[in-house]
């Protein structure tokens, strides 16, 4: 019970973290509008991404897009939580890393549930190189998926 509380905690936590942020962006900075924080390196922007990562999918019809963009992610996390709060054995990496998965697909389909698309606002670059904006619920993703590939590596390791 205890590591439920813990997960639900931790999944509100990091869920009001990228949602505050994508309101402080979405009523403060108009459209494609950019503040620079380090130079040549680090804007705030606000963009609506209809795709995923990069943009990928933006352009296929609404009914497909829906399956593939709410639909799948929202069943997707509802097993994975239900894997977190029922499973006897998980590691600290895999808790923290399923945590930060479903948190992050949570903060993005609320976006494309309420807007239909999802606030993209961090952008770091090197003069006119830009990796594609993405903002917190992105970052809890890809840290979660590398927080599992670590525990992988361990159990492996330990193994031999």
């Amino acid at each position: 019970m205890r590591r439920v509380k813990i997960f639900i905690s931790l999944v509100v936590l990091f869920v009001a973290i990228d949602f505050f942020s994508k309101q402080i962006i979405k009523h403060n900075l108009p459209i494609f509008a950019h503040i620079s924080i380090i130079d040549n390196f680090l804007n705030i922007v606000y963009v609506k991404n209809k795709g995923i990562a990069f943009g990928f999918l933006k352009n296929l019809p609404v009914k497909i897009k829906d399956i593939l963009l709410i639909y799948l992610p929202l069943g997707i996390t509802i097993i994975l939580s239900l894997l977190v709060i029922f499973s006897k054995k998980i590691s600290r990496f895999n808790f923290l890393g399923f945590t930060l998965i479903i948190s992050g697909a949570i903060g993005n389909l609320i976006d494309r549930f309420f807007y239909g698309y999802v606030v993209d606002f961090i952008d770091f670059h090197y003069k006119k190189f830009h990796w594609p904006a993405f903002n917190f619920a992105d970052s809890f993703i890809t840290i979660g998926v590398i927080l599992l590939i670590i525990d992988e590596f361990i159990k492996k390791v330990k193994r031999k």
